[in-house]
């Protein structure tokens, strides 16, 4: 549908079977884990640009999906920030509501 109006996230909830697997995963992730770090989601939910990820869901989905930069000191012994990704309040709320987490595994 070349023509089709595109569709905003205030126009109808989402469902769990919106959500592609990889999208699944990162949700489910964030619900169980808390703020966990962009790091750790590429391995966890199956990305090598979870970033990427995170902006797709936030412009398609509405969600907020907030990302902190922390201190760290990497490997060389570097003080760096890396980001941690979680949920918001309002997020979370939506999310349940979907009853998405049983979809994603």
């Amino acid at each position: 549908m070349k023509n089709a109006p595109a569709q905003t996230a205030s126009e109808g909830a989402r469902t769990a079977q919106s959500y592609t697997s990889r999208e699944l995963r990162l949700l489910s992730t964030l619900m169980d884990r808390g703020p966990t770090s962009r790091h750790d989601l590429d391995r966890l939910i199956g990305a090598e640009n979870t970033p990427d990820v995170v902006m797709r869901m936030r412009r398609r989905y509405g969600l907020d999906i907030d990302m902190q930069k922390r201190p760290f000191v990497d490997r060389d012994g570097k003080s760096v920030r890396i980001g941690y990704y979680s949920l918001s309040d309002r997020d979370l709320e939506k999310v349940r509501s979907q009853g998405h987490a049983s979809e994603a595994a």
